[in-house]
């Protein structure tokens, strides 16, 4: 199975510039991942974090964004 092109250039591009992680080691893999995070941008209406009792194990969390 193949790559949707789209998706193999999105990867591409994520990965330019990425040291390999074999050749590094386990601290500077995490440190190099974390430095290349980027926060999901707050949205302007802001969020909610509710609960719903939906299953016999118990509630389900959800967040509810507002525009």
């Amino acid at each position: 199975m193949s790559l949707d092109p789209q998706i193999a250039g999105l990867i591409g591009a994520l990965d330019a510039g990425f040291p390999p992680v074999h050749t590094m080691t386990g601290a500077q893999a995490r440190a190099t991942i974390r430095s290349r995070f980027v926060p999901a941008a707050t949205r302007a209406g802001g969020r909610r974090q509710r609960h719903v009792d939906s299953r016999p194990g118990g509630d389900i969390a959800v967040r509810i964004y507002r525009p």
